[in-house]
């Protein structure tokens, strides 16, 4: 049977899990879970020994006995391994944890295919070369930077790209999109579906459910390119003539970006959470919700829809190739 590796870090998480269901299946598989004082939180899990965001922990065998408990039915069947790094700190530590988990976990190398999800220059530059003449799979979530971000990893996405064997997309829209920016690479181009996030759909009691109000929900990382401020100024004009319609607001604004409205205070009629939703916080926002309004600018694909679809919660997107390609019924809920 073919023997897989797959490098992934908490940031993906959510799309991690469901192609993990599906590798598991088909191969024998090694997974790495790089983990960080910036990415933990996405694991969903709460111990002592973790302090917050940033803040530098001890990845000990209680916190990763609590991933593996979490995630049990995704896990089981593939062989799961932890890696620490410290992005802000010396280059050699990074190094030396690779050179240790490498040198103790040679099925890692071994494999047939070895799978990558990001890549970080400072600390991945020790795998970049043990993993130099493997078969490698790169996975790009996103070709070139959404409007109002900066990527500056692009330019070092050469030094990763010509040891790539294939480059794995989640739409056809960012299939192309990689081919046009990236022509050299075209050929070695396979795109995925999207799968539904069933593992963020988690059953939730519901409760202040008597006021009758009506909510409709953005949620996701705040961004420009995702059209919050669009959100925001439809909102104010539609809480005047709906009484009982609610909006909320629900999610972490990416460093640089913070409107005034996102400071505003909360009121019933519009609610605003500008905070890291925690995935119980992220269960009783969906499950409580009417509607779901993505109205982005760009999108390659998207995980909030998929997430939406996961808790059978409507979503209206707008007319972004990459969103019309998973919406399921786009005379109805798409806009211009």
């Amino acid at each position: 049977m073919l023997e897989i590796s797959y490098i992934t870090r908490p940031y993906f998480h959510d799309i991690a899990l469901e192609l993990i269901q599906e590798l598991k299946q088909k191969s024998v598989l090694t997974v790495v879970i790089v983990v960080s004082p910036w990415n933990v939180n996405y694991l969903g899990i709460e111990d002592e020994n973790l302090k917050g965001f940033g803040k530098s922990f001890k990845l000990t065998d209680r916190i990763k006995k609590k991933i593996l408990e979490k995630h049990k039915s995704y896990f089981e069947g593939a062989t799961i391994l932890f890696k620490y790094e410290e992005r802000k700190t010396s280059n050699f530590k990074n190094t030396l944890t690779w050179k240790k988990l490498l040198a103790k976990k040679k099925e890692i190398l071994s494999s047939d295919l070895i799978i990558m999800e990001s890549f970080s220059s400072f600390a991945d530059w020790y795998l970049l070369f043990k993993i130099r003449k493997k078969n490698l799979c790169y996975i790009m979530h996103d070709p070139v930077p959404h409007s109002g971000e900066d990527n500056k990893r692009i330019s070092i996405r050469h030094l990763l790209f010509n040891k790539v064997n294939r480059f794995l997309l989640y739409s056809s829209f960012s299939t192309e999109l990689f081919k046009k920016h990236f022509p050299e690479y075209a050929s070695k181009t396979l795109t995925l579906n999207t799968p539904v996030y069933h593992n963020l759909a988690t059953s939730v009691e519901m409760t202040n459910l008597s006021d009758n109000m009506i909510s409709i929900l953005f949620f996701g990382r705040i961004s420009p390119y995702k059209g919050v401020d669009l959100f925001y100024d439809a909102a104010k004009e539609l809480i005047n003539e709906f009484n009982n319609v609610k909006f909320i607001i629900a999610g972490k604004a990416i460093p640089g970006y913070s409107p005034d409205f996102l400071n505003a205070d909360s009121n019933h009629k519009i609610e605003i959470k500008n905070q890291f939703i925690e995935l119980d916080k992220l269960s009783k926002l969906m499950s409580g919700s009417y509607l779901c309004v993505l109205p982005y600018t760009d999108a390659t694909q998207s995980g909030v829809v998929m997430t939406c679809y996961a808790y059978n919660l409507p979503v209206l997107v707008s007319d972004c190739p990459g969103l019309l390609e998973y919406c399921f019924d786009p005379a109805n809920f798409s806009f211009e």
